[in-house]
């Protein structure tokens, strides 16, 4: 808990809202992964493209 809180200052507010702060840590976090992902399939489209 005491980690979550150091890294975004914002969690305290929202760990006062929500009883179940670890879901909205699990999805922002999948949120990321989301993001990552879609830029690595636009980047290997990309890079097919340019082979072609």
């Amino acid at each position: 808990m005491n980690s979550g809180s150091s890294d975004l200052p914002r969690n305290t507010k929202v760990d006062g809202s929500l009883p179940q702060t670890g879901m909205s840590t699990y999805f922002s976090n999948l949120g990321l992964l989301l993001i990552l992902i879609a830029s690595y399939f636009i980047l290997t489209r990309r890079r097919k493209e340019r082979a072609n």
